[in-house]
């Protein structure tokens, strides 16, 4: 791994660049969420090529496993793999205050050890972190949380080459007072859980940080799946079992308000289309602002791919493995070569000249005949850079 260029030693510590085959790549990322079902019994070999063959299509070129779930099972590495997707595994610790009591440590560093000893031998595992927002709280600052993690990297550094990170997010206020610099790592999730305090154009241009593990938006999954776990008498008018399957309906309600200047409440189908389409625009505007920054920035990671029971949330797929309209703004921000427009705001008034700027975002290679190669030194289409077209 190599330091993200532009940030002095002040404002950055850590590495944050990851170079494979001697390439430093983009993490074009998506959180993981757990298993496909969290009743184990549910999942399949089948279920697993299924899904990872999504993640394929969508452009993204890595998951992140955090610390809300286990790592996950050999058929997930080897299948990942086989595809070229590359697998961010956090250890199982997350938001808690852990205890530094020196039994409690040495057993968990005998357990990470034995998750990295039945992993290590998979290409496709690229990094190791210790914690999901451990140094989050006050009760963080003042637990175990930090010798904890620490423990883990020496622990692990004896069985495995693969680089080890202690957690994310380092840069927040909490991470700061622990001693962290402002620079390294920042969930990206307020914006969604603000609930329209601030607009898309407003947030995330404010975060300046080498990576980011985490950006939450959601939505609703399609009434066909929506049938499948809420009640008829509650579909619509929208009931209490929507919010039993984690929605946050005036938050979704807000992010449509943001994207089409209403709430959207028409209809079932109108309010579920909708907030596919404003979720996929709000990950539309940050991948492309993030990715725009490279080299400055090394990743981002959006939250959730899927997630492991029927919900009203994260994920691009819903949990009966059904495409949201959102996968679809993913798959074109995560493209290999993008035209980027990077504008200052999204509403102008009557009159107002649009201003942008044009940019080309290439993560791959361009070869001197203007031929885009990908990791393996294939070539698969040509670019014009006169007139912005493939060919």
């Amino acid at each position: 791994m190599e330091k993200n260029p532009g940030f002095t030693d002040e404002e950055s510590e850590y590495p944050w660049t990851f170079v494979i085959n001697g390439k430093r790549q983009f993490l074009r990322s998506a959180c993981w969420g757990g298993q496909p079902s969290f009743l184990y019994g549910r999942n399949s070999t089948k279920k697993y090529e299924h899904l990872l063959n999504l993640v394929k299509e969508s452009n993204i070129n890595n998951l992140r496993i955090f610390g809300w779930h286990p790592p996950e099972i050999p058929t997930f590495y080897k299948l990942c793999d086989e595809l070229g997707i590359t697998v961010w595994t956090n250890f199982t610790f997350s938001t808690q205050a852990f205890s530094n009591d020196p039994a409690f440590v040495d057993s968990v560093a005998k357990e990470c050890i034995e998750i990295v000893k039945l992993r290590r031998n998979h290409p496709s595992n690229i990094y190791w972190m210790g914690g999901e927002e451990v140094f989050f709280t006050d009760a963080h600052i003042e637990s175990g949380n930090r010798e904890l993690m620490e423990a883990i990297g020496v622990a692990i550094g004896e069985y495995t080459s693969v680089p080890y990170g202690l957690a994310s997010p380092l840069s927040n206020e909490f991470g700061q007072s622990m001693g962290f610099k402002p620079k390294e790592s920042q969930h990206a999730n307020e914006h969604y859980y603000g609930g329209g305090r601030k607009f898309m154009e407003e947030y995330y241009p404010a975060l300046d940080c080498s990576i980011i593990p985490e950006l939450t938006a959601a939505s609703a999954p399609s009434i066909e799946s929506l049938r499948k776990f809420i009640p008829e008498n509650e579909l619509w008018p929208i009931g209490p079992s929507w919010g039993y399957h984690w929605a946050d309906i005036h938050i979704l309600q807000g992010l449509n308000i943001e994207v089409f200047g209403d709430k959207r409440m028409d209809s079932l189908e109108q309010f579920v289309e909708s907030t596919q389409i404003a979720h996929g625009t709000i990950l539309q505007y940050a991948l492309e602002l993030y990715r725009r920054r490279k080299p400055r920035m090394s990743g981002v990671s959006l939250c959730h791919f899927i997630t492991h029971w029927p919900d009203i949330k994260w994920g691009l797929v819903d949990y009966y493995g059904l495409k949201k309209i959102s996968f679809d703004y993913v798959k074109t921000s995560y493209q290999p070569l993008l035209p980027s427009l990077a504008f200052a705001k999204r509403r102008w008034n009557p009159g107002e000249t649009f201003q942008a700027e044009a940019k080309r975002i290439c993560i791959e290679h361009l070869d001197e005949s203007n031929k885009l190669r990908d990791e393996y030194g294939h070539s698969y289409y040509r670019y014009n850079p006169e007139l912005w077209e493939l060919e």
